[in-house]
């Protein structure tokens, strides 16, 4: 490609999309970005549908991107195509759930906040407090008037015609969460979200105790053996259902890598590479992490259009060749070496 011609008129303005008209180009270029993020996806679906040599899926694998919108959009898109691949069974159980809202205190402590949200809020009490036991979980039903007409109370429907008063002077002792239908099935990936136990009872099954109890740690990354009506099974251990404390775990930002080794991490975006979380995770595991580079994010085929950034009187001299001007250039090249090296004629 001929080299940057030399004008006093170039200003500022052409000169910094000259300088950056290569990165601009393929950033936008179809096949770019969004072929690596397919591979990945590809390549992540073809990792967790290998199976042990007990015909157990249980490989683990993550994609690592910079938040959590794309992590949600990595999600849907590997569920796809591992229902595709015959990974995941057809066979998905809708699952209705609460999910933790992160409300803080002072959003807990407002009456407003809770304003037309009937059946789908829900209170979980982390204390026992008042006539409410930790544990319990009741629907909230919204603010509605003191008996003695001084300010507002936000009430919660406690079952049998009860109803409660929800403790919002005292927010540490509850969270709300809302309800949320999640589809699983056998052979998905889920994620911890926050520590959490989940209580078996075995009475009749094991004489000398009446129960199990299964701890997880926010971040753990399972794989669904069977997908019951109350319980999940995860290998050894089992969760209910209704745990709110679980969600797909194909793609995560770079502060949800567990504190293991997973077999397989790939990522591709350059602010999670630059992340510390991510960082100190492929150094001690330098196996597992693998990087896309940037050259692997160039289309290999198609012509570069960059010369357009250029003011017009220089594309002609930017434009890069099409295949048929690439094919006369070689053959006049050809040309003009077998006439050099043809014997001269004596005269």
């Amino acid at each position: 490609m001929p080299k940057r011609p030399i004008d006093r008129d170039w200003d500022e303005e052409a000169n910094s999309r000259w300088a950056d008209r290569y990165a601009r180009y393929f950033e936008s270029a179809p096949g770019g970005q969004d072929r690596i993020e397919k591979h990945m996806v590809q390549e992540l679906s073809r990792h967790l549908g290998e199976k042990n040599d007990r015909g157990r899926q249980d490989k683990t694998g993550v994609i690592v991107v910079a938040d959590q919108k794309k992590a949600d959009e990595m999600n849907k898109a590997v569920r796809e195509e591992m229902r595709a691949k015959g990974v995941l069974s057809s066979e998905e159980r809708t699952v209705e759930r609460l999910q933790r809202l992160d409300w803080s205190n002072a959003q807990k402590s407002r009456q407003d906040n809770y304003a037309g949200k009937g059946n789908i809020l829900r209170a979980r009490f982390l204390e026992d407090v008042g006539d409410f036991k930790k544990g319990d979980v009741y629907p909230i039903t919204g603010p509605a008037p003191k008996a003695d007409g001084l300010g507002w109370d936000v009430l919660v429907d406690k079952g049998q015609a009860q109803i409660g008063e929800l403790p919002i002077k005292n927010p540490d002792s509850f969270e709300i969460c809302s309800r949320q239908e999640i589809a699983l099935t056998k052979g998905e990936q889920v994620r911890v979200t926050k520590d959490t136990e989940h209580l078996r009872y075995t009475r009749g099954i094991h004489p000398d105790k009446d129960k199990d109890t299964f701890a997880f740690k926010e971040n753990e990354q399972y794989r669904i053996d069977n997908c019951g009506e109350r319980d999940l099974k995860l290998g050894a251990k089992e969760i209910s259902n209704s745990n709110p404390h679980y969600t797909y775990g194909y793609a995560i930002t770079p502060e949800q890598l567990p504190n293991y080794r997973l077999d397989k991490v790939m990522v591709a975006d350059d602010r999670a590479k630059e992340h510390p979380r991510l960082q100190a995770y492929a150094e001690k595991y330098p196996k597992t992490v693998e990087f896309y580079q940037d050259k692997e994010l160039e289309p290999s085929k198609g012509r570069d259009f960059s010369h357009l950034d250029a003011p017009a009187r220089f594309q002609h001299l930017l434009r890069e060749p099409s295949e048929s001007e690439r094919h006369a250039g070689r053959k006049r090249e050809r040309q003009h070496e077998h006439e050099r090296d043809e014997p001269e004629m004596e005269i």
